[in-house]
């Protein structure tokens, strides 16, 4: 593990470079000479679980989804918000983020959709700022909303005629 230790604003900050350390505690100690700790402290930076069981439907508005899932395991370390992302590529480039403040509320209702299709995955963040594995993906798919029928005086063969329009 590669690490620097430098001087900023009069407080001593330690940077480990490894990406791979998993959730755990981990002990920083200052050494002597002979490699004996001088100095130790533990800290935490466990995260909570992921959240497993995102839920996502209609509501009887035609532009609202319903969101629910079940409080991840915070690990010791209490939630403090949910972040909550949707997009309408599969996340691939257009990933939104609803701003609905700090929250720990479990459901959430997200207005004003507009398109057929959404994909919504969950976040939390805990006490320590440090944030849990996206949630699984769940997706809702609106159906087209029709805005006007407007029958036609005429007829054509076997029927009257029509015009529907409508919208995504």
């Amino acid at each position: 593990i590669g690490s620097t230790a430098e001087i900023i604003n009069n407080e001593i900050v330690f940077t480990v470079d490894d990406s791979t350390l998993a959730d755990g505690y981990y002990t920083l100690a200052t050494l002597d000479s002979a490699n004996s700790p001088l100095l130790g402290q533990t800290n935490s930076i466990d995260r909570a679980d992921a959240i497993t069981d995102l839920a996502v439907t209609l509501t009887a508005n035609v532009d609202e989804a319903q969101l629910s899932f079940t409080a991840p395991n915070d690990n010791g370390v209490a939630i403090t918000d949910y972040i909550i992302e949707y997009s309408d590529d599969n996340f691939t480039s257009n990933i939104y983020t609803i701003n609905d403040g700090v929250s720990t509320a479990t459901t959430y209702t997200v207005p004003n959709l507009q398109g057929l299709t959404y994909d919504f995955r969950i976040r939390s963040v805990n006490a320590n700022d440090v944030q849990s594995p996206v949630s699984n993906i769940d997706s809702v798919i609106f159906p087209p909303r029709i805005t006007n029928i407007t029958p036609d005086t005429g007829s054509t063969a076997g029927g009257y005629q029509a015009t529907i329009s409508g919208a995504k």
